[in-house]
This record gives structure tokens, sequence and C-alpha cells, in this order.
């Protein structure tokens, strides 16, 4: 079996947490589950994954119990230009070729067959993305006290060049920057490279916290709902899935959320009545979902912002709450979130 394909390959015994792990390592958002012989058993993508942790699947099961189990595949020779249409028409992103065996030889993915030609998010759109760039980034200290966190470099672009390529390439191109500290650098440095991003400077006049500074957009908004990111939160995912989530949960705030596993490195003592000893668990893997800083809101939610009063995300969430609104959170694997900071 071809070296460059096993990362792509796994055997359908493994877990849903295995599985996740596996597509993370690969980039290529699928994994190809084989049974016991080898052969092509079904197809995981991070969309399976997302809805089983959605519905509240256990971690630990089998892959098998996520899969799918009708995989489009071709056997032996195959016709490229049909393989073509058919990802065009179904907008597939990776058809497996299988021997006779069913044994999986060679996988034809969309970039290798149209190279930078975009899927459906090719088109631009009148939706934007606010990104909070007014705070110090003490966690980047000593490099924020010259650079504001925004222009910290990852490898040859400012962090927030990268955080709106990455919206960019979905058609997310409209972009409100909340500035403060060190705002003018930020605006300096953006307004002097090349790039079609059309954006929009809101300054404070003082520190506001991380949605204070939204009472500044109300009346620019003229979508039902927007992204809101901080700006060294990296996360490579299809954001219209994000999007279409939010607007189909009618949600007023949706909070991307990352799955984190952690391995705690000790045997735990569990500790019953009167301290004696139940069990001792060693070595227990935590699984939790984390706040990533990533968005979406609906527009409503902003006349629950005090004007000119320092207010945070997280009062806006538990205002919300408060006031019966409906607050979902869209999960993303380990691999899909950086934060950079």
């Amino acid at each position: 079996m071809p070296s460059d394909i096993d990362n792509l390959l796994i055997e359908r015994t493994a877990t849903i947490k295995e599985t996740m792990r596996a597509i993370d390592k690969n980039f290529r958002r699928i994994i190809f589950v084989l049974d016991v012989d080898g052969k092509l058993a079904g197809t995981v993508t991070d969309g399976d994954i997302r809805r089983w942790i959605l519905n509240n699947g256990d971690l630990n099961d089998s892959i098998e119990k996520a899969m799918n189990r009708s995989p489009l595949y071709y056997e032996g020779k195959y016709d490229l230009e049909e393989i073509k249409k058919v990802m065009l028409s179904r907008e597939i992103e990776s058809i497996p070729i299988v021997d006779e065996n069913k044994r999986v030889i060679k996988v034809l993915f969309w970039d290798e067959l149209f190279g930078n030609v975009k899927k459906k998010y090719s088109q631009p759109k009148n939706i934007p993305v606010v990104i909070m760039t007014g705070g110090k980034g003490t966690r980047l200290d000593p490099f924020t006290r010259i650079l504001p966190k925004a222009l910290i470099p990852i490898g040859q672009k400012a962090m927030i060049e990268v955080l709106m390529d990455n919206f960019s390439a979905f058609g997310y191109g409209k972009f409100y920057l909340i500035v403060n500290h060190k705002g003018e650098m930020i605006k300096s440095y953006l307004d002097n490279i090349e790039s079609d991003y059309k954006l929009s400077y809101l300054w404070e006049k003082q520190p506001l916290g991380t949605a204070g500074g939204l009472a500044l957009i109300n009346d620019d908004i003229d979508s039902e709902s927007f992204f809101v990111s901080n700006c060294d939160t990296l996360i490579k995912t299809d954001f219209d899935e994000i999007y279409d989530f939010h607007l189909k949960m009618n949600s007023d705030i949706t909070i991307v959320g990352s799955l984190q596993c952690y391995k705690v490195p000790y045997g735990v003592i569990k500790v019953g009545k009167e301290n004696v000893l139940e069990e001792i668990i060693e070595k227990p893997e935590l699984d939790f979902l984390v706040n990533t800083g990533l968005y979406v809101l609906n527009k409503r939610v902003l006349g629950l912002i005090p004007e000119g009063q320092q207010f945070h995300l997280t009062d806006l969430i538990n205002k919300v709450m408060q006031t019966k609104g409906k607050i979902s959170v869209y999960p993303v694997s380990e691999g899909e979130w950086v934060d950079a900071g």
C-alpha cells in the first residue's frame, strides 16, 4: 500500500477520538475506514464527527457507529472527466480508487484535479467579520511591547492577515476592526498591503473589553448575523457551515468550541466517605470543549451592550442567557484551532 495514503486510512475498530486525531493529522477532512481484511468499509469526515459530538455521542465508541457505510468509490480503471463532473455536481472533495479486492490504492482530491479553483464559497459575501484588535496582548510579552498583537508574524504574514485570509477563502472579505492599543500601527500596516479586503476601523476611546466595542457598529451591520473573532484566533474550517448552523439553530449567539483531549499524567485517586479509597484511575483522559474566541452573533443582541462601558463577551453571553435567549455551540476538532497567543 502506498505510503502517501497511509495517513488517510484507519481500521474500523478505532475509536471516534482516534479517528478525529487522524483527520487532524492528514489535513484532508476525511478518513477511509477499513475492515479486518483491509477492504474499504466506509468514510468519515470532520462533519460526521461534528454531528456525533452534537448528538452527545461517546468519543470512545467505535468509528463504525459514525461512519458512512455506503461511500462513493471507483474500481480499477476510471474516467477522470467523469470523476471531475461528479465532484462538481455533488461538491465532493475526494474520491477513493480501489482494486479488485476493494482495497484503497489511490485517492483523488479536488485541489489536485481543479488546482486553486474554489468551490461553492468562491462568491463574495456581504456578511461582516468583526475582529477585536484593541487588546494589549500581555500573553505575548515582550513582543507586544513593540508590536500590537495583531501584527505579530505567523510565517510570512501578520497574525491578522492569516486570520483574514482564512475568512477570505470562503468569500468573507468585509472586516470591521475594533482598535485601541497601538491601533495606528495596525491601520498603517493594513492600509499599505495589497489586498481586496474591505476594511473599516472603529476606534475605542478607552478599552471597552471584548464586547463593549461592538456597540460602535450597531448602525453599520446590515446582515442578520455576523462573525466576531479575537485577532489571535486562527481556525481552519468551513466558515459557511458555522454560519449555516447558527441560522439553522436560530441562535442569538453561536460559540465555536474546540474539543480538547487532556491526558492526566498521574493515577487519579477517587475517595469515598471517611476518606476511604474507592479506586485509582490510571492516567485518565479528559475531553472538554474550550472557547476558541470565534462567535457568530445575531444583530439583535447588540441592543444588550451598554455604550461606553467595559463589557466582555462573557457578560453578553450571561445577559443573553438571563433574557432566555438561545446560545449554541459549534464544535471543531483540536487540529482545526490554533490559539496563536
